[in-house]
């Protein structure tokens, strides 16, 4: 991780995942703070070194971009991957690094992905006397052949009830266009969680 120019910071990994992947990454997200406005704009990169026919190979690209004004914050992402036929990125450890990744939804294991993300956040601070937030998230991922174009919307409330106790919500939707019957792929699901420090 390098950060010796202000409000830049550039990140990069190394993995050899025996008999997966070797894989490459790198990313720089610029930042900056104004009076009452904030911006982010983020580019990334990730190559995909296959290793005994694990059909994980390729390269993929991302973009994103938030703008802030007082509580609220508009988002949105884009990455797409280039893979050889049957060949797929996948997410790594921990989740993965993409900008588009989603409560369920990521790029991973989609032959030549494209996935689009849009969000809207608003901190109720101002209205309410705790700090808690609610966040929209919307996300298109397709395959390169044209046979998956599923849809996930996210809606997430979260904060601080007090020093001690946080909590969040999630639910998400998620649905296939292409594939209507897949249980994978298209479902509801709501988590909850509840934190107490001490």
């Amino acid at each position: 991780i390098y950060s010796g120019v202000e409000n830049l910071e550039l990140s990069g990994w190394f993995y050899d995942v025996d008999t997966i992947s070797s894989i490459a990454y790198a990313d720089g997200v610029y930042s900056k703070e104004l009076e009452n406005l904030s911006y982010e704009i983020g580019l990334q990169f990730a190559n995909f070194g296959e290793l005994d026919v694990s059909l994980v190979d390729g390269s993929v690209y991302g973009a994103m971009a938030s703008l802030s004004f007082n509580n609220l914050t508009l988002s949105g992402a884009y990455n797409s991957s280039s893979n050889d036929d049957g060949k797929f990125a996948i997410n790594g450890f921990g989740g993965g690094p993409y900008f588009t990744s989603m409560d369920e939804m990521t790029i991973d294991g989609i032959n030549d992905a494209k996935a689009y993300m849009i969000g809207l956040g608003y901190n109720l601070s101002s209205i309410m006397p705790h700090d808690v937030a609610i966040d929209l998230a919307y996300g298109v991922f397709e395959d390169g052949d044209n046979l998956q174009e599923t849809k996930e919307m996210d809606i997430v409330l979260s904060g601080n009830l007090t020093n001690e106790l946080s909590m969040e919500v999630i639910y998400a939707n998620i649905e296939d266009d292409k594939d209507s019957l897949n249980d994978d792929l298209n479902f509801d699901r709501v988590v909850a969680r509840v934190n107490y420090s001490f």
